[in-house]
């Protein structure tokens, strides 16, 4: 009974976010799509030129978003091979426009994943972590060696750890920041505070290859 309860208050929360997400998108469409269309009844639309690029690239990012929440969320095929962690790490940072924000501790580590989901993982986390926090991010990557048992060879374990320094979130919000939709911060526009996907497709992704994926957080410390 406790457990269909939770699931049931789940599947709530779930339909009311996404009910709040479609008519956030609606708002976020509309407005770009009004001054775009605006902008092409103008004789000299030169001047106005930046102004319909950016208002393209919201749009194409926001549609970039859904699109990736609906493949995330189907069966994942993964292509693993061995791959390098750090040097994966290094090349979502080197994307990034504010990369002299990030500190990174850690060694090369090797694991079999499929990097090119792993990258949309980490690239999401460290974007995120970037868009929230006041100061730096540091990122740590651990390997440590755990044996379990007498008959139990001693098995690897990697920890990738993203940090930020921004305003943190409430302990109320903090269960169910992984769910689709979701926004602990529910003042910000989807151009302002994205649409409650990320952490939804970081899930998915670490799901898919067996991974654990955490988050601990305290207001007012990131």
């Amino acid at each position: 009974a406790i457990s269909f309860n939770e699931m049931n208050g789940s599947l709530l929360r779930m339909m009311r976010a996404k009910e709040r997400m479609i008519l956030d998108i609606s708002h976020e469409f509309k407005s770009p799509l009004a001054r775009i269309m605006l902008a092409l009844e103008i004789d000299d639309i030169e001047h106005l030129r930046s102004s319909v690029a950016a208002d393209a690239m919201g749009l194409s990012t926001m549609t970039g978003a859904l699109l990736e929440r609906y493949r995330s969320s189907a069966n994942i095929t993964l292509a693993l091979c061995q791959t390098d962690i750090g040097a994966l790490a290094q090349d979502v940072i080197a994307r990034e426009k504010d990369a002299s924000r990030i500190r990174v501790d850690g060694r090369h580590c090797t694991v079999n994943c499929d990097p090119a989901r792993t990258a949309i993982l980490l690239r999401n986390i460290i974007e995120n972590a970037l868009f929230y926090s006041k100061k730096m991010v540091e990122i740590s990557i651990k390997e440590s060696y755990h044996k379990k048992s007498l008959y139990i060879t001693e098995q690897k374990e990697l920890s990738f750890e993203v940090r930020d320094f921004g305003g943190g979130i409430a302990a109320a919000d903090l269960p169910y920041v992984f769910e689709p939709f979701y926004r602990a911060d529910r003042s910000r526009s989807a151009s302002t505070g994205g649409i409650g996907l990320g952490l939804f497709i970081c899930k998915n992704i670490a799901d898919a290859h067996g991974w654990r994926i955490e988050i601990e957080s305290r207001e007012g410390e990131g």
